[in-house]
């Protein structure tokens, strides 16, 4: 009867949600820094307001709600067709805190070297931008941890796209009382098969984060743990105002523990991730089921793993989802967006069913200083 009684919820919001105004997360939160103007300044003012409530009562990710903003101002310069800088601060704002909880110096360097492809160093473009999915990296870090620095490159072909980067999380000092951060990533699509109607992509990522350092003075355990995603996405456009586009996407997942010393329960584990997703001129709805067995990860979303990377006393050897994902849109200007967004999360093994509900405005100006 359980079953039964959230088997009709799911079907009662993925049908509402037909009639919605909606786009992909990671697709609307996507953020464009290409510039082809040679000899330029401009403005750049990136910001989202945020409200969500995470309604989770499980001992992976315990219930929490996000209220707040951030601000993002940067100089652009662009030196050449091929150069380019940013430079200016990231403010995080929580609602209920005095001041900032967040001011970072924002500093990057662009090089466009070849026709789809650029080199970015310093502040790097993260989070959703990545495009690998919240399994690997958690999507709500565009809202809570945005700003990644280090060292990247991206390439957009017709037939191939890749986004490849190192996330330097901490540095470290000879002598300090922490530990090293990082974070390793690649994610890849190739373009198998394209014609006018539909397409056949094949992805292929990985991830490595890395905890440790041979010059700091802790007692922190040196850990690396490696994530792999590999599968294939089925996309088919139609031309009609209630289905423009049908992706139907399978992918497999793999975590292996690396460390010198291993204090997980686990060393290997895998998951699987499969579904269907639907969307017009402004409807984008994804329907999706998850298995995983001994799956953990460091810096995806915590909910799918088997075991919490920073409580492991805890661990649940096979984990089974079923998951609705909705954003409802609007976008009255072009530099103004408003989501609404809906996400269910169906456990099938303990039979419960859990969800998050978030509001968002982003905007994005960009004003002429100098020409």
């Amino acid at each position: 009867m359980i079953l039964s009684k959230y088997f009709f919820l799911f079907i009662f919001i993925a049908s509402f949600s037909i009639n919605s105004f909606s786009q992909s997360f990671p697709s609307f939160f996507m953020d464009e820094y290409e510039s082809t103007d040679s000899n330029t300044l401009n403005l750049r003012i990136d910001n989202i307001n945020f409200l969500k409530n995470n309604e989770y009562f499980n001992p992976f990710v315990e219930g929490y709600t996000l209220i707040g903003y951030w601000l993002k101002p940067q100089i652009e310069y662009n030196a050449g067709p091929k150069l380019s800088f940013y430079g200016g601060f990231h403010a995080q704002k929580y609602s209920g805190i005095d001041g900032f909880s967040e001011f970072k110096p924002l500093f990057s360097l662009h090089y466009k070297t070849g026709l789809n492809s650029r080199l970015i160093f310093g502040t790097i473009s993260g989070t959703t931008n990545h495009d690998i999915g919240d399994y690997l990296l958690a999507e709500e870090f565009y809202l809570t941890d945005n700003i990644e620095n280090g060292i990247q490159f991206v390439h957009s072909g017709n037939r191939f796209k890749s986004d490849t980067w190192i996330d330097w999380k901490q540095f470290i000092f000879k002598g300090s009382l922490y530990p090293e951060i990082l974070f390793f990533g690649s994610s890849n699509s190739v373009s198998l098969f394209q014609n006018d109607n539909s397409a056949l992509e094949l992805r292929f990522s990985g991830v490595a984060s890395h905890i440790g350092g041979q010059i700091d003075a802790c007692d922190t355990t040196v850990q690396t743990i490696m994530n792999s995603q590999t599968g294939f996405d089925y996309k088919i456009t139609y031309q009609n105002n209630i289905i423009n586009n049908i992706r139907l996407f399978s992918h497999y997942y793999t975590s292996l523990d690396q460390s010198p010393n291993k204090r997980l329960k686990y060393i290997y584990g895998f998951g699987v991730n499969s579904g269907i997703e639907l969307s017009n001129k402004w409807v984008n709805l994804r329907l999706e089921h998850w298995y995983g067995e001994f799956f953990f990860t460091k810096f995806g979303n915590q909910m799918f793993n088997s075991l919490n990377i920073e409580n492991p006393n805890y661990t649940e050897d096979l984990r089974a989802f079923v998951n609705t994902h909705l954003l409802c849109k609007y976008e009255p200007t072009d530099y103004i967006k408003m989501g609404l967004g809906v996400n269910l999360y169906f456990d099938l093994y303990n039979q419960t069913l859990e969800h998050s509900m978030g509001f968002y405005i982003k905007t994005r100006f960009k004003y002429k200083l100098l020409d």
